[in-house]
């Protein structure tokens, strides 16, 4: 889904550009997404 790869770019981006905990910024981002969509999303190690 092209709004997965949104996010998962997003959360790239903040992980680089910031210095926010990586499990804060994943958490801030899943939320944006739909829940049906969330089973998706890539892992963690994969960002």
């Amino acid at each position: 889904s092209s709004k997965i790869a949104q996010v998962a770019a997003h959360i790239k981006q903040q992980a680089q550009n910031t210095q926010d905990a990586l499990s804060n910024i994943i958490q801030n981002n899943i939320t944006t997404i739909p829940k049906n969509l969330s089973p998706y999303m890539p892992t963690k190690e994969a960002l």
